[in-house]
């Protein structure tokens, strides 16, 4: 019954292509991908799925941390991993190594154009208006979130009665 138990490797490709493919925007999908194969498959894929302890999963994530932003996202892809794999009958039921890791404290991270950027995006879009190569909608959205700090969500669902007060 042990041999029968699959990898961790074969899981991952299965886990990626029936539940991050099918249910995930591309671009998670894409992230899940990159972690797995760059920080999880290398030193975990060859084991077998009950046989990962929490000490294993506690060691990649403490490997990572120089980058605590990924050492995170890492252990929760591994944690929905076990966590679809325990729904599908793939483990041991309950067995999720990825409990009780604390994951490493990270800082809000904020990024402004500096000055010499700004310039030369302003200079883009005006090129490219005048060119006519965009539309002149995309040319407002992204003038819009440069100079409120808004979300591209937030900028491309305004309504006009959130602009105007009567």
């Amino acid at each position: 019954a042990k041999r029968a138990l699959p990898r961790l490797s074969a899981l991952l490709d299965l886990f990626l292509t029936e539940h991050v493919d099918a249910k995930l925007k591309p671009s998670t999908a894409k992230e899940y991908r990159r972690l797995a194969n760059q920080f999880i498959r290398p030193p975990l894929g060859h084991m077998q799925i009950n046989d990962i302890k929490r000490s294993d999963v506690a060691r990649l994530h403490l490997d990572m941390k120089p980058t605590p932003y990924q050492a995170n996202y890492a252990l929760a892809v591994m944690s929905k991993l076990f966590t679809w794999a325990d729904k599908y009958g793939y483990c041991t039921e309950g067995s999720n190594p990825c409990r009780h890791i604390e994951k490493y404290q990270t800082k809000q991270r904020q990024r402004f154009l500096s000055d010499n950027e700004m310039a030369k995006l302003g200079q883009a879009l005006t090129e490219v208006e005048q060119k006519g190569s965009e539309s002149s909608y995309v040319i407002a959205a992204v003038r819009l979130l440069m100079f409120t700090g808004a979300r591209l969500s937030e900028i491309l669902n305004l309504r006009w009665d959130q602009v105007v007060s009567e």
